[in-house]
């Protein structure tokens, strides 16, 4: 059945179950707070909820294709820096004037 369905409506009904998930975390945390449900007991819940969350997603969304590797982010983060660096050089020479 999950065949049928758009890449547009898989990604709203994980959405949705991603949202009941938050839901269920917040009202069993709750419980546990609240002295009526035991820790291990909540653990275990959000565990199975999880798994399931999961299992979902690996069925509705197709795996992300990395579009940079690794080495990008770090060279965008030291002209970054460089940039940064320059601007404070620049500002501090503009002072001195």
């Amino acid at each position: 059945m999950l065949d049928i369905l758009s890449l547009e409506d898989k990604k709203k009904l994980f959405e949705k179950e991603l949202q009941k998930f938050a839901y269920d975390v917040e009202i069993l945390c709750a419980l546990e707070t609240g002295g009526k449900l035991e820790a291990d007991e909540a653990y275990k819940k959000i565990r199975v909820r999880w798994r399931h969350l999961k299992a979902l997603k690996k069925d509705l969304l197709p795996k992300a294709e990395p579009t940079d590797g690794p080495g990008i982010h770090a060279e965008t983060k030291q002209v970054s820096m460089a940039t940064d660096a320059s601007a404070a050089a620049n500002s501090e020479g503009e002072n001195r004037i």
